[in-house]
């Protein structure tokens, strides 16, 4: 029996050394803390925390900020698992969305885990990427039935659970086809614009390309976007893949329309004094910047000017950024199998 306590005094006593010897009384807290702000890849966030509490509560609030989900295992792992005061930290979060792997019966998930799914809504989110891969759709037989699942339930089901109604700051969507290329998706018409147009918060988005056609389920159509009821009083900067106005399937034709619509808004709010930001008036230039991300397209940046000259409100609005962006995706810790 004194063999066993003094086993058990041992190794609580060791336990305790260990998470002295962890935080150093010799080196201030403060260093420690400011050490840790210095990490940025979430892997090694990740290891921090489990290294004893006391790294946890350091390393805990900067590995919520920035959130990567990339496999079935991972978004379930966060709904369920991850505290809900940790999901208010979350600052940036970036979903990737692939059809052929992505089989998440959200239905059986909010009924099972309802508390946890309104839990999910991140109203501190200022960043959201939205990246989807592959086909459109994907078939599968389970017995005798045969399920079909659809990328653009899937990308829209997901962000209306972690967005807020607000928006985030900052919205940023591509989609890559089988072959690794950018292209074009469904989810980036009415669905995503819809949300859009109610985001009151949104300072940039930077879309996806826009697809102008149906090819399955009957007919080749042609649809626009839904148009903007409210002037969207935070809006910096609409970022596109490229601009051809006058051709109808490409992204100008669609977004003409939707950014006519914004504009329409923008100059009846500034007139009735509704709005905080002022049109273009010679000194402080506030107007929504339009940039272009396709590196080879110049005649869609004269083309995109030009567009903006032909209207004198147009030209009180907006105005013409082309720098380049570049954005290359990463993985995320909770990437489980």
């Amino acid at each position: 029996m004194r063999k066993i306590l003094s086993n058990r005094f041992f190794k609580r006593r060791t336990d305790t050394e260990l998470s002295n010897t962890a935080l150093n009384p010799n080196v201030p807290a403060d260093l420690f803390s400011l050490i840790v702000t210095f990490v940025s890849d979430q892997h090694t966030l990740f290891a921090l925390t489990l290294t004893n509490k006391h790294f946890n509560q350091l390393a805990a609030p900067m590995l919520y900020q920035e959130v990567r989900l990339s496999r079935p295992g991972a978004f379930k792992l966060f709904v369920k698992s991850a505290p809900a005061h940790r999901k208010q930290s979350v600052q940036t979060l970036d979903l990737t969305f692939n059809v052929r792997w992505l089989n998440i019966d959200l239905e059986r998930l909010k009924k099972k885990y309802p508390v946890k799914i309104a839990e999910s809504r991140l109203y501190n989110l200022k960043k959201l990427v939205v990246i989807s891969k592959g086909a459109e759709r994907h078939s599968r037989e389970i017995g005798n039935t045969r399920f079909t699942n659809h990328l653009i339930t899937l990308v829209i089901q997901w962000i209306k659970i972690f967005c807020p109604i607000e928006g985030p700051n900052t919205f940023r969507g591509r989609h890559y086809g089988q072959d690794g290329r950018e292209g074009e998706v469904l989810w980036a018409k009415s669905p995503l614009f819809e949300m859009i147009n109610q985001w009151s918060r949104t300072e940039h988005v930077d879309l996806p390309i826009i697809p102008h056609t149906i090819t399955w389920g009957g007919p080749m159509e042609i649809s626009g976007l839904p148009h903007v009821s409210g002037p969207l009083p935070t809006m910096k900067k609409v970022t596109m893949h490229n601009w051809n106005s006058d051709r109808l399937h490409e992204d100008g034709c669609l977004l003409a329309e939707w950014l006519d619509s914004l504009e329409n808004e923008i100059i009846l709010a500034t007139e009735d004094n509704k709005l905080g930001r002022r049109v273009y008036d010679g000194e402080m230039d506030q107007r929504v910047i339009l940039s272009l991300r396709d590196p080879i397209s110049t005649y869609s940046r004269y083309r995109l000017e030009d567009w903006i000259k032909d209207d004198e409100d147009r030209s009180q609005v907006y105005r013409i950024d082309n720098q380049e962006q570049t954005f290359q995706p990463e993985c995320d810790i909770w990437d489980v199998e």
